[in-house]
């Protein structure tokens, strides 16, 4: 099935954990999901959540996600976008044009079997780490083209696990706590133009 949410506005009311809208998009099961020109906002704990298990592809387009507030009764990869497929799940994902602002935790959380392409791009603003791509339990792939990762509390891009890897090209990390953090064989590899 192919789902497309077009144009909408789609707001937690405020994103207190457990009083208001948890997920702004909840992503189950589909065999591809747009989100275009869409402003997702006030949720407890993700904005775009997504735990398939199949094989997905994911489009954000022209989307403004802000002011998620993860804390009591969130869990550890709640973030604007949450990409973390279950067990026989991928995510094939392609963001453009996409703001992430004022979010708790992570602003975009790729683990596992993900592969994804974030570009014309801005994360800032979250209060933990911009971009986090964990290959711990598969190959978790992100290429960062043209896009700014700036003024975070905590790192700009963390890479972890063996399966992890983040290309930069055209990119801006900048003003974060600390820009570029790699651990446990992850990989973090500069077209040389950032």
């Amino acid at each position: 099935d192919t789902v497309v949410l077009r144009g909408l506005s789609i707001n937690g009311s405020g994103g207190t954990p457990g009083i208001n809208g948890l997920n702004g998009v909840r992503i189950l099961q589909a065999g591809a999901v747009r989100i275009e020109n869409c402003d997702i906002q006030g949720f407890g704990e993700s904005a775009i959540d997504v735990a398939n298990t199949a094989a997905l592809k994911l489009t954000v387009q022209d989307t403004v996600i802000e002011n998620t507030v993860a804390g009591a009764g969130a869990t550890a990869n709640d973030a604007g976008i949450s990409l973390v497929p279950g067990v026989g799940g991928s995510v094939r994902a392609h963001f453009d044009r996409v703001r992430l602002h004022g979010i708790n935790q992570f602003g975009i959380n790729a683990v596992g079997n993900v592969r994804a392409v974030l570009r014309d791009s801005v994360i800032s603003g979250v209060t933990g780490t911009a971009l986090q791509v964990d290959g711990s339990s598969g190959s978790a792939q992100v290429l960062v083209d043209n896009s700014s990762l700036v003024e975070n509390s905590v790192n700009g891009i963390f890479v972890t696990g063996a399966g992890a890897t983040v290309r930069l090209y055209r990119s801006v990390v900048s003003g974060n706590a600390q820009g570029l953090l790699n651990a446990n064989s992850g990989q973090i590899i500069s077209f040389g133009g950032n």
